[in-house]
């Protein structure tokens, strides 16, 4: 086995070997490093090599998020008593309500730092325990659809006039792979669907 510095190194072919992962998915976790906390790369000629215990560390963090104290959104909607759509909707206004950021890792599943998202959702649950119930009879509803106000929903609009023949599923994966990577692909399907009932802001023509 190589070394640099004294630290054995892996090849993308060892790392095939010794983990069995196919080549073409460790080619895409190395491209989406800027968000997956893909460890860093060493370059001998042409060949990258990686040191292999912070791999091997990388990927038992990929495995067993729980670990490092991480949780998806599953398990925080369950462990603090709120649904996914309310979540969701938490997560969507992230921007004004200062929601925590997903914690860079590898996959489509989003993490947060559980310990984090407990302390900031103890300071926005209302006295009767579910942020954002919804409106008061004879009040006006925030936001006309879901989606309102998020600058996401303008960038589905860009890519549903990008690719006016695309499908949603197709339109979600070009928005997640692009600069919305901390956006799910089904959660992209969801902003799409909402831009194509609703091309344009309420009271604009």
């Amino acid at each position: 086995m190589i070394s640099i510095n004294g630290r054995s190194v892996l090849s993308r072919q060892d790392i095939h070997a010794r983990y069995g992962y196919a080549t073409s998915t460790l080619e895409r976790w190395w491209n989406d490093r800027n968000w997956n906390g893909h460890p860093n790369a060493h370059r001998i000629g042409q060949t990258l090599y990686w040191d292999a215990k912070e791999w091997d560390r990388w990927d038992r963090r990929r495995l067993h998020p729980e670990r490092d104290g991480l949780a998806d959104r599953a398990q925080l909607c369950n462990t603090h008593g709120i649904s996914t759509s309310t979540f969701d909707r938490l997560w969507h206004a992230r921007e004004t309500n200062g929601h925590p950021r997903a914690v860079p890792h590898p996959g489509p599943r989003l993490y947060w730092r559980a310990t984090e998202y407990a302390r900031w959702i103890k300071r926005h649950r209302p006295a009767d325990g579910q942020p954002r119930r919804g409106r008061r009879t004879g009040t006006r509803d925030e936001n006309a659809h879901p989606y309102q106000g998020d600058p996401r929903l303008n960038r589905a609009r860009q890519a549903l006039a990008d690719h006016p023949d695309a499908t949603t599923a197709a339109l979600a994966r070009i928005l997640h792979e692009g600069a919305g990577a901390d956006t799910a692909p089904y959660t992209w399907a969801r902003i799409i669907k909402a831009a194509r009932n609703h091309p344009r802001d309420e009271g604009t023509s």
